[in-house]
């Protein structure tokens, strides 16, 4: 094999970063990352998580979204969320600022609003139905 760019065979090279949300079904929760950079962690409320860059201006990166499933068994059914069906990250961030109106959860959800359009995200699809994906 012959070495390309700077990689070898030992070495493959590496997919440039794209930010991402995903259901994480594990934890129960949606992980949203804005940039490629470290990340430090910081508990806002039982809802967000948010992410900062660990080392340089520590702005805010993304952040994660605690007990979606759980959230939506216990309140979902009001406002008509199932989880039988897919949602865009931006209709979830909806149902959880209607659901849960504390000031800092909307300060959250508004200040990751445009960030979220910026890189697609909001049109991204999460699909909290894990149990019917493994049958």
């Amino acid at each position: 094999m012959s070495e390309q760019a700077g990689t070898s065979a030992l070495q493959p090279e590496m997919a440039e970063f794209r930010p991402f949300a995903y259901f994480d079904k594990h934890l129960d929760c949606i992980r949203v990352q804005l940039r490629d950079c470290s990340i430090v962690e910081q508990r806002k409320n039982r809802i967000f998580t948010v992410l900062k860059a660990a080392h340089g201006d520590r702005s805010l990166v993304g952040f994660n979204i605690k007990g979606v499933r759980y959230m939506v068994r216990q309140v979902g059914l009001q406002y008509g969320m199932d989880l039988k069906v897919c949602y865009t990250l931006a209709e979830l961030m909806a149902f959880i600022v209607k659901a849960y109106p504390a000031r800092e959860v909307q300060e959250i959800a508004e200040h990751f609003a445009p960030m979220l359009k910026t890189a697609s995200l909001d049109r991204a699809t999460i699909d909290l139905n894990f149990e019917a994906a493994a049958a």
